[in-house]
């Protein structure tokens, strides 16, 4: 039986507690406004300080522990396939889908041809958002000191650093970490508390013997991301090269570390046996629930406006009118996953006599309902739109159209599909006074 979804109250127009997803059509990564109350140390972030968060994911190593048997290639963990899809790539669309992050930089070793362009062309969509360098290091540390650096010089003053090899790392988790660090003005990592007795062994590594137990009431499991301001973790991994983690060389500084509790999904692939569990966890999601929603709209075409279609702006002497910037495309959209998600129409949210609404870029409206959609636990699958238009042709505009869909949506390029038709002269489309469009989306709920 299908869940019943409650109905939610029209989304606000507030964008005070989350940043919007980066445009695609230019602009500054998203940016946080911190309003800390005294009593900070000269290394915490100040009141009023416009944060920048970037993302470094340091993927320049082989992984010496991970040998995944007899038959299969090797190659680098980060490229193993876990049900169907790069270790790397998920990671990635992870943190890609977190809009509080500005930048995600990938650091790759320098010969790691193969890797830029698997990325490159899975990401083509986020390519404002995702830079992928080929200057990693020996160790963990130079790859991501090295892509620090990048970030810091772009504008970041905070970076968050995570594993290439944890791909199930959840957009709340991450979240609940930037949340509890901006508010405390000070780093912070993932980590899970220790439930087993921890014995400590004597140095026999064949025939060990128990040296020790070591009390666990105040025991943790580090996790990525961890999340630290920029400035204070250069000077650390610069000062301390032979730590293991960035939270090991913050605290040799002696800055506070806040542990936020992670998840138990969260693993890194580190052995072979790894990824049986990961197959697991990522299997617990293979069997969701489905469901389809259509979304259709339709705007008079008038001059003196500019016609936005799919969040591009095509050269025509005539525009869509509307209370917003009326972008026919991205309203069938919109209407398509709230259906989908059993949660209204595109007029209950966005209602055409609210002044707040009046010219605003249909973008907002999308990203609104993206986030609406995955705080009730959906994810976007797919979505297959038509824009019907005698005139202007729209071929040329398709790949950009595409691209902008898969960036509002925050979801894969292959993901979406774009049809432009005519009319053959019929209707009021055919007769240029206006522009229909179409669109079907699936969603996915893997919670029962």
């Amino acid at each position: 039986m299908m869940n019943k979804i409650p109905q939610d109250p029209p989304l606000s127009p507030d964008t005070n507690d989350s940043s919007p997803l980066a445009l695609p059509e230019g602009g500054d990564p998203p940016h946080v406004d911190l309003r800390s109350e005294g009593g900070d140390p000269p290394h915490v972030v100040h009141r009023r300080t416009r944060v920048s968060i970037h993302a470094v994911i340091p993927a320049a190593g082989f992984g010496q522990r991970f040998d995944p048997g007899a038959g299969s290639a090797s190659k680098a963990k980060q490229y193993y396939e876990l049900g169907g899809e790069a270790v790397i790539v998920r990671t990635v669309s992870a943190l890609l889908a977190v809009e509080l992050l500005g930048m995600v930089w990938v650091v790759l070793a320098p010969a790691d041809q193969e890797g830029q362009s698997l990325l490159e062309q899975r990401f083509a969509a986020c390519h404002q958002r995702l830079r992928i360098a080929r200057i990693g290091g020996a160790q963990r540390r130079d790859s991501v000191l090295a892509g620090l650096k990048l970030a810091k010089e772009s504008g970041a003053n905070w970076v968050m650093v995570h594993d290439a090899a944890r791909p199930l790392i959840s957009r709340a988790a991450i979240e609940r970490l930037i949340s509890r660090c901006l508010r405390q003005g000070h780093g912070g990592i993932l980590g899970l508390p220790v439930v087993d007795t921890v014995k400590r062994a004597r140095s026999e590594p064949n025939d060990p013997l128990i040296e020790q137990t070591i009390p666990r009431e105040r025991l943790w499991l580090a996790q990525t991301p961890q999340l630290f301001p920029a400035d204070r973790l250069v000077l650390a991994l610069e000062r301390f090269p032979e730590v293991t983690d960035e939270a090991a060389a913050i605290e040799k500084l002696g800055d506070p570390v806040v542990l936020v509790k992670g998840e138990p999904g969260n693993i890194k692939l580190t052995y072979a046996d790894d990824v049986h569990e990961l197959a697991l966890r990522l299997n617990q999601t293979a069997n969701p629930l489905l469901r389809v929603g259509e979304g259709y709209d339709v705007h008079a075409l008038v001059p003196g406006r500019a016609l936005m279609i799919g969040g591009v702006r095509i050269d025509y002497p005539l525009g869509l009118l509307g209370h917003s910037d009326a972008d026919v495309l991205l309203h069938a959209i919109t209407d398509a996953l709230l259906g989908a998600a059993g949660l209204g129409d595109i007029g209950t949210h966005f209602p055409d006599h609210d002044p707040k609404w009046r010219g605003v870029d249909s973008r907002v409206l999308l990203s609104k309902t993206v986030d609406a959609i995955q705080q009730h636990a959906w994810s976007i699958q797919n979505i297959d739109c038509t824009v019907v238009a005698q005139r202007p042709k729209l071929l040329p505009y398709r790949d950009a159209i595409i691209d902008s869909l898969a960036c509002c949506l925050r979801i894969e390029r292959q993901a979406v599909n774009f049809k432009a038709k005519t009319q053959e002269l019929l209707g009021f489309e055919g007769r240029g006074e206006g522009i229909s469009a179409r669109a079907v989306a699936m969603i996915a709920n893997s919670v029962s």
